[in-house]
């Protein structure tokens, strides 16, 4: 590995540990209160969960898009644009945009010479309200259910403004990591089977948690509980990518199996029932880790290329002159772990880290011809400012100066936001950050990519926020209340009752102002 991509800065965690003391492992902690949902019966839980809520409280399923809601939120800077007439605006793209699910196995904590609390208050990641560790599932699957709704009724999105054109109904979710939080498959199965009750292919991004446990430390460090099921570490992104299949535990004894239900649309790529013309993407059945595979070995499923990187094709309409485009989704592995260093890798801990011969494949997909228009949307976990700081600088350089960059969307810090980055004669390279469906105000993406026909036309990325509401419906109270909408409701109360503990807290209206936007991104090409 060249200087340019070696390891950085240690950070206060790091720096604390060489003063009293690394966590050494793991430890069980047995449960209280409202027994855990990952058992060997997962997906029968989650099927009637999903069922109860549908049947008996279709309203409460419908997200609370918040710029819908109350326009007067989103009256900022960056939706000046707005502003301007929307009906020679044509919506060309709809998906979801979420991000650090993190789902947290609540009978796992942290052991070592200090107690978790101490540990947590260095680095306020390792302890999370109880209630908001047993029932952050539910807030994920409110989520998910809303996201359904959106793809059923494109009739649940009311258009912008005046004349503008409804927005079409999103064709996939993009999860930019952190499936998990302590880095068990325990989590990673409780998040892919509730994603599996999604409508709409999902497709996912490796984030620092998700090969880390507790996203700070490696699996060599970790001493302690290491059973089969369900409490084993995942510890490696390979085991993390693999067990993306659910026919992994037929080739690596390692993986452990839970009986689940599979993402059959990401499995087909299918469009959504909104969109019965729109083609389909490209099948996965690892949600999108194996799109540089493809391959069916011995009559299973794998895909040993997979390193967590990969590009997803997107087709787009045509334009006026008839001419095919597309838009090409990179995805990044922006959590490579590469050979311990000083402190065993404690001084990397959750900084974003990709290995020297990523870049080259970034750069050779943004440099190759390609036969029909290509746009690119680049996406990882990590934060731009989250890179150690030579590779942070570098890739900045390479998607500024690429003109056929929209974006780059990513996760990891909690806090929505909406950042921009100069480019000479050009519209800016913009910056789209997701919070977390686990961390208040446990916010989701609406991304949409539009076009105004006027002359010359032009590119719009529209973003803006929603959420689940299930927890805030008549549902979530009262004796004859429906399950799910109680545990959605004490999920987000817990996430509340965190606020003065969790340093990424955020409240909910400051988010939503630094995070819906309609970022012009220039002339159409």
């Amino acid at each position: 590995m060249s200087a340019r991509f070696s390891a950085g800065r240690a950070t206060a965690l790091g720096l604390a540990a060489l003063l009293t003391g690394c966590p050494t492992g793991y430890r069980f902690v047995p449960a209280t209160g409202e027994p855990t949902l990952v058992t060997a019966d997962l997906d029968n839980q989650l099927r009637r969960l999903t069922d109860e809520a549908e049947a008996r409280c279709p309203a409460g399923l419908a997200p609370l898009v918040h710029c819908d809601r109350d326009p007067s939120l989103c009256n900022t800077d960056l939706l000046r644009h707005q502003l301007k007439a929307c009906d020679s605006l044509r919506p060309l793209l709809s998906f979801v945009h979420l991000s650090d699910a993190q789902l947290k196995e609540e009978q796992v904590s942290l052991d070592g010479p200090l107690s978790v609390e101490t540990y947590d208050g260095i680095q306020k990641s390792f302890a999370r309200n109880h209630q908001l560790e047993q029932q952050d599932f539910a807030v994920l699957l409110a989520t998910v259910l809303s996201i359904n709704q959106l793809a059923r009724s494109p009739e649940a999105q009311p258009a912008p403004g005046p004349g503008c054109a409804r927005p079409l109904p999103p064709r996939f979710v993009l999860h930019t990591g952190d499936a998990v939080d302590a880095g068990m498959f325990s989590e990673l199965y409780e998040f892919l089977g509730v994603t599996a009750r999604l409508e709409v292919p999902l497709y996912n991004a490796v984030g620092n948690h998700d090969n880390l446990f507790f996203g700070a430390f490696p699996k060599a460090r970790m001493r302690g509980l290491d059973v089969t099921f369900p409490f084993a570490p995942i510890g490696s992104t390979s085991r993390f990518i693999a067990a993306h299949n659910p026919e992994a535990y037929l080739y690596d004894i390692s993986i452990p199996h839970v009986p689940l239900s599979s993402n059959e649309v990401t499995e087909r790529g299918s469009a959504p029932a909104g969109l019965p013309n729109a083609p389909e993407l490209a099948s996965s059945f690892y949600h999108g880790f194996d799109l540089v595979c493809g391959a069916r070995r011995n009559g299973v499923r794998i895909c040993p290329e997979a390193r967590g990187y990969y590009g997803l094709d997107v087709p787009l309409p045509d334009d006026a002159s008839g001419k095919t485009r597309t838009l090409r989704i990179l995805v990044l592995n922006t959590a490579e772990v590469g050979p311990e260093e000083v402190l065993e890798g404690v001084a990397r801990h959750s900084n974003a880290e990709m290995r020297e011969d990523q870049y080259l494949w970034l750069e050779h997909e943004l440099a190759a011809p390609r036969r029909e228009r290509t746009l690119f949307l680049v996406a990882g976990h990590h934060a731009l400012d989250s890179f150690v700081p030579l590779q942070k600088d570098w890739l900045k350089k390479l998607l500024t100066n690429a003109s056929n960059v929209l974006a780059y969307v990513d996760g990891h810090t909690h806090a929505a936001a909406i950042h921009q980055y100069a480019r000479s004669g050009r519209a800016p390279l913009w910056e789209v950050t997701a919070g977390s469906t686990l961390v208040y105000p446990q916010l989701g993406q609406l991304v949409e990519l539009v076009e105004d026909s006027a002359s010359p036309p032009e590119l719009y990325l529209r973003v803006r926020s929603f959420r689940q509401q299930l927890s805030d419906s008549a549902c979530a109270i009262g004796k004859d209340c429906v399950e799910l909408a109680a545990r959605a409701r004490a999920g987000r109360d817990g996430a509340y009752a965190d606020r003065g503990h969790d340093r990424d807290f955020r409240e909910e209206l400051p988010s939503v102002q630094s995070s819906n936007g309609l970022l012009p991104l220039g002339p159409a090409r």
